[in-house]
């Protein structure tokens, strides 16, 4: 595809070239735009000119190739323009040249094909979900990107160091990256296409971990009345299990509602495949509310997220109900054992990120609203 000039609206630039790779996606799914920004039209055509010169010739990934790498495409398509096969892409006379070569060596491989072999394999025998699937794609496909990684050959541990050494990029980032080249590594040791882990024993950065935001008990009334009344209760039930239940938003859907005596939920799968699979017991509060709201429990897509949470005017918090119900039980009963066993997670946890996180006094008005039993009725 083509690059174009368009005029904008900036203090300091007035056009811009953007070339479209179709080939490679943003994580919205959009196809990736490569942008540069001129202050004058006689410079954006001048870049117009250079783009469209190493599109014709190499296509548009070309665009982020090395100098080295664009000279030796250039004189390669010289050489094919000269002995009469303009129109035969390079791709194409590479892979014609492979196929008269052999197998060749195992470190000959191309990288990408075995990504996605490693996420298929992922996907059947560990249930990965879409959105885990496509952030493995998108940072190790980064990282394949910016160290030019195409064969097995490629991947070093000097490559893979440069995981952690990125300056200017977030601790965290880098350590999501890590662990996502790393799951891939792993699984090419395993299928036997490497011979050893290169991050095998490499430190992840430090990451301090952030204390959960909550909310106060006046916020939970009004987005559990929110859900009673957006849609007749359609999401009341789901949401109703984050605050009353704490599971987390991956647990929803295949959670078993008891609404007897005592009244509890069976909490099965979710992001954690079975290792948190527990019985959460339910306030006499929770139970009477979620008793008037429709049965069939329904997830909220993130349009009806947004819906409720505009009807009250509450920011939405990322995993806050669970939080928020987690703080409850461990204010009001000081037993990190056995809240960790209702939440499905450790007491280390626990006492790391969910201590003094709300007084006593606050956990007393968010058990009025059924999140846990006072201290006198258990």
């Amino acid at each position: 595809m083509g690059a174009r000039i368009q005029a904008i609206q900036h203090p300091r630039y007035s056009h811009m070239v953007v070339a479209v790779d179709p080939a490679r996606r943003e994580k919205s799914g959009r196809a990736h735009r490569h942008t540069y920004y001129f202050t004058s039209l006689r410079e954006a055509q001048k870049k117009l000119k250079e783009i469209g010169g190493v599109i014709d010739a190499v296509g548009v990934q070309g665009l982020t190739w090395t100098p080295e790498a664009k000279r030796d495409a250039f004189e390669a398509r010289a050489l094919l323009d000269a002995a009469d096969f303009a129109n035969l892409p390079l791709a194409e006379v590479v892979a014609r040249w492979l196929r008269t070569q052999g197998a060749g060596p195992a470190s000959r491989q191309l990288v990408t094909p075995l990504l996605d072999a490693c996420l298929d394999a992922k996907s059947r025998r560990e249930g990965l979900s879409q959105s885990a699937r496509d952030n493995i794609e998108v940072r190790v496909g980064a990282w394949l990107d910016r160290e030019i990684i195409v064969t097995l050959g490629d991947i070093t541990r000097e490559r893979c160091l440069a995981l952690a050494d990125r300056e200017g990029v977030a601790a965290s980032t880098r350590k999501n990256d890590m662990n996502a080249v790393s799951s891939f590594l792993t699984w090419l040791v395993q299928e036997a296409y490497l011979p050893s882990h290169p991050l095998q024993g490499m430190k992840r950065p430090h990451v301090d971990p952030a204390r959960p935001a909550i909310y106060t008990a006046s916020q939970v009334a009004k987005l559990l009345a929110s859900a009673s009344g957006y849609r007749e209760g359609r999401h009341a039930r789901a949401l109703g299990l984050l605050f009353f239940a704490g599971l987390r938003p991956s647990e929803v859907p295949d959670a078993t509602l008891d609404l007897g005596a005592p009244p509890t939920v069976k909490v099965q799968g979710g992001k954690m495949r079975g290792r948190a699979n527990r019985i959460v017991r339910l306030s006499a509060g929770a139970a009477e509310w979620l008793a008037t709201q429709p049965a069939p429990i329904i997830p909220p897509t993130i349009k009806a997220r947004m819906a409720l949470v505009e009807r009250t005017g509450i920011q939405w918090i990322q995993d806050g109900a669970r939080h928020t119900w987690i703080s409850v039980r461990l204010t009001l009963s000081q037993d990190e054992n056995g809240t960790a066993r209702e939440a499905g997670t450790s007491p280390d946890i626990l006492y790391r990120h969910y201590h003094a996180l709300m007084t006593r006094e606050q956990a007393k008005e968010m058990a009025a609203l059924g999140l846990a039993e006072t201290p006198e009725n258990g």
